[in-house]
């Protein structure tokens, strides 16, 4: 049987690490941050980078757990290279909701909770992303894009998979 190997932080995210370690206070209002740092660097949170985060930090690895087992964002299982994220609130089903996921299920060819295979695209879905005046809407990694429509998201799904992101609606 084989050694897991520890993950470690490359040189740059221990920069980035130290700046935000010197705009925090303590080390446990950190670890928010350091686990986006993590997220950039490992794509996920494994229970190994938690452990990372944690000794990195000089916290209890519970503190670390309990921010990413209560933040959806945090994600434990591998992502595509772009995470889709759907609302499904009320405000955004009352405008289209249910379009909307079914012309980006059919458009990137799977279903809410999986990975396309060429790696590019993991569509999730949340209670609420903030934007019930401009629904329906997604959140394509960290912007908002509002308003869809079904043949609107098929267009943003392309732009974004050949590396045209689009501003923020």
């Amino acid at each position: 049987m084989s050694e897991v190997q520890q993950p470690e932080w490359s040189a740059g995210a221990r920069e980035r690490i130290e700046v935000i370690r010197l705009r925090y206070p303590t080390a446990r209002g950190a670890i928010m941050p350091v686990l986006w740092e993590a997220l950039r660097e490992f794509n996920h949170i494994s229970d190994a980078v938690a452990k990372l985060v944690a000794d990195t930090l000089e916290v209890p690895p519970i503190w670390v757990e309990e921010v990413v087992s209560f933040y959806v964002m945090y994600h434990t299982q591998a992502v595509g290279k772009h995470v889709v994220w759907m609302c499904r609130n009320l405000s955004c089903s009352l405008r289209g909701f249910p379009e909307i996921k079914e012309a980006i299920e059919r458009h990137l060819g799977i279903c809410e909770g999986e990975t396309t295979p060429d790696g590019e695209f993991t569509l999730l879905s949340n209670e609420c992303l903030g934007g019930c005046g401009g629904g329906p809407m997604i959140q394509i990694d960290h912007a908002y894009y509002e308003n869809l429509t079904p043949q609107s998201v098929g267009e943003l799904l392309d732009r974004v998979k050949i590396g045209q992101v689009p501003e923020e609606a």
